[in-house]
């Protein structure tokens, strides 16, 4: 069993449009074009609308591996 969280913030871009109901995250191995490794559903999910920064804070993304 694994496990890992974020050691620093992490911060998306400004929103230019709506992005709706973000309710999950996943990790790939490439920034643009790669292979999907891991995903999860969001405790609670974020309307994210024009102009908001979605982030996690240092902490708040865990990956338990089993």
């Amino acid at each position: 069993d694994g496990h890992s969280y974020n050691l620093k913030e992490i911060q998306f871009p400004r929103a230019v449009a709506d992005w709706g109901n973000v309710s999950g995250v996943f990790i790939s191995d490439g920034s643009s074009v790669g292979n999907l490794l891991y995903y999860a559903v969001l405790s609670t999910a974020k309307d994210v609308k024009v102009n908001d920064t979605f982030t996690f804070q240092t902490g708040d993304l865990d990956v338990y591996l089993r």
